[in-house]
């Protein structure tokens, strides 16, 4: 009993959590139009000031991006100046002279709160991220029924094209799923609609960008008065991340040495939010006391959080004259999954830590993975050492240093305080010397 009130108090505490609102920006739009510009630069200044608050779809008209759904959206909102841009079905403004009113009406419309929360989920086909199923969870979390219809969109972003002066186009409509008409949709407080769309990424849309890592997938509830209720919207494909967890360089001690040439290993944590298939990457460095020969290495398929190595494919180093025994040169490493996603991350080649005979004790971080304002972490250490936790965001940012001391050798229990830190999704990267480990945590206070 005790945890199915636990499991009901964490769903109640995630749907207020979630349920903020999303506004919907829908702008008709051209690229012969002269004013449109202004319209898709105020866009793109809401979207990236704040991300994943809003989603923008452009309907173009009689241009190379137009189609039948964004002209059915057109009609229905009687579009005949362009730009118009429509702020959740009712906020509607015309002309390039109206962008500085884009802001004040998207905080003015994200104030109010919304009769819905829309959870958005996607799961991909076997071959590609090109197509799959997109699911919304859709949860009347007001006191009163709610009826309006749900609508899917597919947008794609970083189009090259030039146009009255630009030479890009973000958020193009592309496809609503299966069509504009949407799903009416009637909901009593407290229950839940679950719709699922099946996508597919075409190629042979108008001037693709030939990757699903530009689009973005959305679903919107609009009301029998217009007024959109509420939407959701998430990344087809989420970032490229990875962390560096372990390097060998492949001598005898596992160190470099003045004149020696040899392999070296570099392990990789896949810390994005889906595995992906393959990663290539390029390693340099600045260091003069060594020379990358081989600077191309590949790792194979990974599932999110599991490490894999690049021991089939190496990178080779070789050490100057003038290269100190055991140096740890710092690296720079590019990575690319072939879909369109880069990263570069930035190590230090690990030094090997010397156990003692016999010794089991290994680099590892154990954590609750939902935590509220305290937490206690496990950190395990084969040899005493300097320890650092920080707290990451989901863009690898450093939001909060969390310990910084002396570990000893074995386990050892940290007090970790996140009083203040915003609900969300976060990563703890503990570093041990040139060892580091990564884990995902969630805090809901």
């Amino acid at each position: 009993m005790a945890k199915k009130i636990l499991v009901i108090l964490l769903g109640l505490i995630l749907v207020m959590i979630a349920a903020e609102r999303v506004v919907v920006l829908e702008i008709g739009t051209g690229t012969w139009c002269p004013y449109c510009p202004a319209a898709a630069n105020g866009a793109e200044n809401l979207a990236y000031k704040y991300p994943g608050e809003v989603l923008v779809v452009e309907y173009h008209y009689g241009d190379a991006f137009s189609n039948a759904d964004g002209g059915t959206r057109i009609s229905f909102y009687g579009i005949s100046g362009y730009p118009t841009a429509i702020f959740d079905g009712v906020v509607r403004h015309i002309g390039s002279n109206t962008v500085g009113l884009y802001e004040p009406t998207f905080l003015t419309r994200k104030s109010i709160e919304p009769p819905l929360e829309i959870t958005l989920e996607k799961t991909y086909g076997e071959l590609c991220f090109a197509e799959g199923t997109l699911t919304a969870t859709i949860v009347n979390v007001s006191d009163n029924n709610v009826s309006g219809k749900a609508h899917f969109t597919i947008t794609e972003s970083h189009i090259p094209y030039i146009w009255q002066g630009q030479d890009i186009l973000h958020w193009v409509e592309r496809d609503m799923l299966p069509n504009a008409n949407g799903e009416q949709i009637t909901l009593e407080p407290g229950d839940t609609a679950v719709l699922e769309r099946s996508f597919v990424i075409n190629p042979s849309w108008p001037f693709y960008t030939g990757t699903p890592v530009n689009c973005e997938l959305g679903c919107f509830v609009q009301g029998d008065s217009r007024e959109i209720l509420q939407a959701a919207v998430i990344p087809l494909m989420g970032s490229l991340t990875a962390e560096v967890t372990q390097t060998k360089i492949e001598t005898e001690d596992g160190k470099l040495h003045p004149w020696v040439t040899a392999d070296f290993l570099v392990t990789l944590q896949n810390t994005c939010e889906e595995a992906w298939s393959s990663v290539s990457g390029i390693l340099r460095t600045d260091d003069r006391n060594v020379t990358v020969t081989d600077s191309l290495g590949s790792w194979g398929a990974a599932e999110p959080d599991e490490e894999v190595c690049n021991d089939d494919d190496p990178f080779t180093l070789e050490a100057g004259m003038n290269c100190p025994d055991g140096h740890c040169p710092e690296m720079t490493l590019a990575l690319d999954d072939g879909m369109g996603r880069e990263i570069e991350v930035e190590f230090r080649v690990f030094e090997p830590v010397a156990l003692a005979e016999g010794a089991a004790v290994a680099f590892s971080l154990s954590l609750p993975t939902l935590v509220k304002d305290k937490a206690l972490a496990a950190l395990s250490v084969p040899v005493a050492c300097d320890v650092e936790l920080v707290l990451l965001d989901a863009s690898g940012r450093v939001v909060k240093t969390l310990f910084a001391g002396k570990a000893s050798a074995g386990v050892n229990i940290v007090a970790l305080a996140f009083e203040g830190i915003p609900d969300g999704a976060y990563f703890i990267k503990a570093t041990c010397g040139n060892y580091t480990r990564v884990e995902k945590l969630v805090i809901l206070h």
